[in-house]
């Protein structure tokens, strides 16, 4: 159970985090929702609030693809908690065409790592000072496919929706090695997940879809599993006793899994924090 333990959930409004956010609810955590929409975020608090009895659901604002929103997230969190057990990099996003953010990143890119790897950066102390904290970083199986070049992280050159996502992923999971790296010995662990192919709002590629690109979506959702299922092993990361302890790890329906090779390499796990730290601005200090 998760009573008297603080979770951070990223983009908690709908699938994988949404059912996430539900188990948690309901296990008695203190669960801080971070989310870009606020009032879908509000209901979604409110309903948890009535499914779960748990009164200890809150709201912040929290858009990744924007650093400044980031580190008034990360402000507002330090502001009001004591304490931070678990912080689950739930939130993620797919787009065909390539887009720059307010900072002139590539927008893949910012929501699904540069994002999460700020957010972590500033609320380490707040992980630290939590005994057996856990970062629970949710990839994709997709990471294999990436192909990540420190020269163009904006993916300037040849863009393509899905390399994009799977460079993401890949960032993802060469970032939770070299955090587990360095976290090593301060009672904080992170691993990564694959959830499984979900049937989530990522998947609703066209903001005004003709027919055959509606029947192509439902036809790529229909052999997919629920965000139910999705999120359980999210959330054992975040709360089993089976993995307290473990950390660098990469697990798939809740089991470790072999990290395949194009994230093992350590020093473009060192080069690329180095980088991140750069580009972000962060300051990784515990």
């Amino acid at each position: 159970m998760m009573r008297d333990r603080s979770v951070l959930l990223t983009g908690a409004t709908s699938g994988i985090g949404l059912e996430t956010a539900r188990s948690l609810a309901r296990q008695g955590a203190t669960l801080i929702l971070a989310c870009r929409n606020l009032e879908k975020a509000y209901r979604v608090c409110g309903s948890l609030l009535r499914e779960s009895g748990n009164p200890r659901i809150s709201v912040t604002a929290l858009d990744l693809a924007s650093l400044r929103s980031v580190r008034r997230c990360i402000a507002e969190v330090r502001e009001r908690h004591t304490r931070l057990d678990v912080l689950i990099n739930n939130a993620g996003a797919f787009f065909l065409q390539r887009q720059e953010t307010e900072d002139g990143f590539e927008r893949t890119m910012a929501t699904n790592y540069f994002g999460p790897f700020l957010l972590t950066a500033g609320l380490i102390r707040l992980l630290v000072q939590s005994p057996g904290a856990r970062i629970v970083n949710v990839s994709s199986d997709a990471y294999r496919y990436g192909r990540l070049d420190l020269n163009d992280l904006q993916l300037t050159r040849h863009y393509d929706g899905f390399r994009a996502y799977a460079t993401s992923k890949l960032a993802v999971q060469l970032w939770t090695q070299e955090l587990a790296e360095r976290l090593r010995g301060s009672g904080v662990t992170a691993n990564s997940l694959h959830p499984g192919h979900v049937a989530t709002n990522i998947w609703q590629l066209w903001p005004r879809p003709t027919w055959p690109q509606k029947l192509l979506q439902r036809l790529i959702t229909a052999v997919m599993v629920s965000p139910a299922a999705g999120a359980e092993t999210t959330t054992y990361l975040a709360s089993s006793p089976e993995v307290a302890g473990i950390s660098g790890a990469y697990f798939v329906k809740r089991r470790p899994r072999r990290v395949a090779k194009p994230a093992t390499d350590r020093r473009l796990q060192r080069e690329l924090w180095r980088v991140s730290e750069e580009l972000t601005g962060a300051i990784v200090d515990f």
